[in-house]
């Protein structure tokens, strides 16, 4: 059987912050692959390195050493337009506040992706129609953030997430703000995606009860990987 290219590989990645009582190392040798179509938890205690290694997944950040490779693609050899114009076209982004624009309504919200990448007005509205359609929003597309449950909101940033179709989405904490029902449906969600579209997940999560959805759990603590979780 041909093994899968990996859609993300990292390799020997450090990130080191100067800070005025000295470098703190935030990642350290890290060493990680994660397959087309996988589902993996990233899990550690607060300050292990969670948000740190996401964001430099997404190329928000610059690793000190070491390697990104996503689809194929070394971020290190980007500039930072490329970067970002790579980043909206193959990376879709959850977080965990929503950062939903307050005066736009949910259907213009899940349009942004494709009015940066200069989509024109029809198509874009049909696409956001649908993914709304598909988590269940379909009649909350005329309200405004504000009118809507925090369920409710971080399935519209799920919606503005893939309107790029893109190869990974990277969730930082997206249940944590919610009740348990209301998180499992997310998870449940996210499981749907990963099933019906192909797109790899890394989700940072501090909730054990997770740890049952994800194909594969990796563990951080102190900036490093706990190698034994890398293949379970």
């Amino acid at each position: 059987m041909t093994k899968l290219q990996p859609i993300v590989e990292i390799k020997s990645l450090n990130k080191t912050y100067q800070v005025k009582s000295g470098d703190v190392m935030a990642l350290d040798q890290i060493d990680l692959e994660i397959n087309p179509g996988e589902f993996v938890g990233l899990i550690g205690p607060s300050g292990s390195g969670k948000t740190t290694l996401i964001n430099t997944i997404a190329g928000l950040i610059t690793q000190t050493e070491g390697e990104v490779v996503i689809n194929g693609i070394d971020m290190s050899n980007l500039s930072d337009a490329e970067v970002r114009e790579f980043r909206l076209n193959n990376i879709g982004m959850i977080f965990q506040e929503h950062l939903l624009v307050d005066s736009l309504t949910a259907l213009d919200n899940v349009e942004i992706p494709l009015i940066f990448n200069g989509e024109n007005y029809k198509t874009r509205r049909k696409k956001a129609r649908k993914l709304l359609k598909r988590v269940g929003l379909k009649k909350k597309e005329k309200h405004l953030p504000s009118d809507l449950s925090g369920g409710e909101q971080q399935r519209i940033g799920i919606c503005r997430a893939l309107m790029t179709n893109p190869k990974i989405l990277l969730a930082d904490e997206p249940t944590g703000d919610l009740d348990t029902r209301t998180g499992n449906e997310i998870i449940k969600l996210f499981k749907q995606i990963v099933e019906e579209d192909g797109i790899s997940i890394i989700m940072v999560s501090h909730d054990p009860r997770h740890q049952k959805h994800f194909d594969r759990m990796i563990k951080l603590r102190d900036g490093k990987l706990d190698v034994d979780s890398i293949h379970d």
